[in-house]
């Protein structure tokens, strides 16, 4: 059990963009917070986590973004891909920008938006050819949290990530 600041370092209720949600409450985004917890985890946890909230660019600042702590830090990168129309294009420029800012692009995860996706084998199959980097998983619709929280890990695969 690690303390929830070692966990969730930066949080806001708002669902929005981390960055306007500090703005709106007088804050700024502050990474050695992540640098900090980071610190923290245990020797005996074999990896650790990190979620970026907003995309590969997600600014801390009007001059900073999440991607670059993530460069520095030379971390490893899977990609989650809200599988809708315009995931393709997303997807792919995402990853060429994850590889161009030498982080470590080791998978991607194919996340299901809704029930019922049009063309939703199809979208996969490009994206399986067009990204340098593995599929680790195809997450469906779950709607309900509980599920969300019980079935979500039998969806990926990290075998090809814990091999390297």
């Amino acid at each position: 059990n690690l303390d929830y600041d070692i966990i969730n370092p930066i949080a806001y209720q708002e669902p929005i963009a981390p960055h306007i949600a500090a703005q709106k409450k007088g804050e700024f985004i502050d990474l050695t917070l992540v640098d900090t917890a980071l610190t923290k985890v245990p020797d005996d946890i074999d990896f650790t986590v990190i979620e970026g909230a907003g995309g590969w660019h997600l600014p801390v600042d009007s001059s900073y973004y999440f991607s670059s702590w993530v460069a520095e830090n030379k971390l490893d990168v899977i990609l989650v891909v809200g599988v809708k129309l315009g995931c393709l294009n997303h997807a792919i420029l995402s990853a060429q920008a994850i590889q161009h800012s030498g982080a470590n692009f080791v998978g991607w995860v194919a996340n299901s938006l809704t029930a019922d996706i049009a063309n939703y084998d199809e979208m996969i199959e490009t994206l399986t050819v067009a990204l340098p980097a593995p599929l680790m998983g195809r997450m469906p619709y779950l709607s309900s949290i509980g599920d969300k929280q019980e079935k979500s890990a039998n969806y990926l695969d990290l075998t090809s990530y814990l091999a390297l």
